[in-house]
């Protein structure tokens, strides 16, 4: 079955445009063209879409209202703007019910491609009810003692950007959020932004306010509240894999890019862990208890009790979110590289980080980790390395 796209658009010519320029995808998609929010709930009543693509200033109820509504009565809508208008207050309260924006003029190779990105991650996550789920999300869970610094640092007379950079750097949740933000046709950026730091510099300091003070996009969690599980340790494992990773990649290359995305992958990588905790603690509190009862591997119990594992949960979030492709990639392979891949790549990056750290830092007394698969090193040609990376990884781990 093709998948439905419905375009939302009050301007006919707009629409006409959208008609001509899509001709060809027409064996591809169900396409369906409406000129109102009013039409495009009619349609929704009677078949929901996989893909909205709606407009924001429209007679009656306009895009934000129309978003908001999808998202709460089909939440397994992927939902992108596409417009050109865009305020300060008003793009900021998209931000909770929007996965992507685009702003107009938009080239139709662009819209085409970015509907496909967002169609394609179905094949990261196939189960449908953990995809409406995923897509319904506007929050994730923060570090309850991070929070409250941040909140207070913002709150105060005379707050730094800097200061809240360190912060935030600290928490994948808050930083996959703010990165969310940064890399919207908002911002009109022509480059994607993979670092936090640099994301928290470019909103600067009322934007940031604004999102963390007033648009409520983070959950404070007390510590009682997930019994067993530390979002303190999982928020320190994730800084650690990510400096890891930063650090391999620089013993391979000098490519700046490349090492500002292995930082990421590997800070990212297990943020499908916050979506389970925050979605389904219950379920995922039996899978933490079975695994330190049984000395199981934690990826391998979801996999096995939920049939998908927080590897591919943390993709598909990142991937509708508009997070860089080799990213999302890497945070979905980090326990399943692909061995046709030959030499240094970011997932082998990110894997290798993730088994150092669990190597060099006792995660829990009760939590295995499988070691290093050195067959896989060696058929992508890499195992004479490992014992570079260990050293320069134990050498930062001893300074910290």
């Amino acid at each position: 079955m093709k998948p439905r796209i419905l375009f939302v658009d009050d301007e006919q010519h707009i629409i006409d445009g959208y008609k001509a320029a899509l001709r060809k995808k027409r064996k591809q998609w169900d396409m369906v063209f409406v000129a109102s929010s009013k039409e495009a709930m009619v349609i929704m009543e009677a078949d929901p879409v996989q893909v909205l693509v709606s407009d924001v200033r429209m007679p009656g109820m306009d895009g934000e209202a129309l978003l908001q509504t999808v998202q709460q009565r089909w939440p397994g809508t992927l939902r992108m703007v596409l417009s050109g208008f865009y305020d300060d207050a008003t793009s900021l309260r998209l931000v909770k019910s929007t996965h992507r924006f685009l702003a107009k003029p938009c080239k139709p190779a662009v819209l085409a491609e970015s509907i496909e990105r967002l169609l394609k991650l179905n094949s990261v996550l196939t189960n449908e009810r953990l995809r409406k789920l995923i897509a319904s999300l506007d929050k994730l869970p923060t570090l309850p003692g991070l929070y409250v610094q941040v909140l207070k640092e913002l709150e105060s007379e005379e707050p730094s950007l800097d200061r809240v950079g360190e912060m935030i750097e600290q928490d994948p949740a808050i930083s996959a959020i703010l990165l969310k933000v940064v890399n919207s046709a908002f911002f009109g950026l022509f480059h994607t932004v993979t670092s936090p730091s640099r994301a928290i510099a470019l909103l600067g300091m009322e934007t940031l306010k604004a999102l963390v003070l007033n648009v409520t996009l983070l959950d404070r969690y007390a510590k009682a509240e997930f019994d067993g599980f530390s979002l303190e340790k999982l928020g320190e494992h994730c800084f650690r894999v990510g400096n890891f990773a930063k650090i391999i990649a620089s013993t391979e290359t000098d490519d700046k890019d490349f090492l500002e995305k292995s930082f990421l992958a590997g800070f990212m990588h297990d943020l499908g862990k916050l979506m389970l905790v925050e979605s389904f603690w219950e379920e995922y509190k039996e899978i933490i208890t079975s695994v330190r009862k049984d000395n199981l591997l934690l990826f391998e119990e979801e996999k096995k009790r939920m049939g998908v594992c927080h590897a591919e949960l943390g993709a598909y979030l990142l991937g509708i979110w508009g997070i860089d492709d080799e990213v999302v990639t890497a945070v979905r392979g980090h326990h399943d590289v692909d061995k046709a891949v030959q030499g240094f790549s970011l997932p082998l990056c990110v894997y290798v980080a993730n088994v150092m750290d669990h190597s060099l830092n006792q995660y829990s007394k009760k939590y295995q980790y499988d070691g290093f698969d050195e067959s896989l090193l060696d058929a992508v040609g890499l195992l004479d390395r490992l014992p570079v990376w260990r050293a320069h990884c134990l050498e930062a781990n001893t300074e910290d």
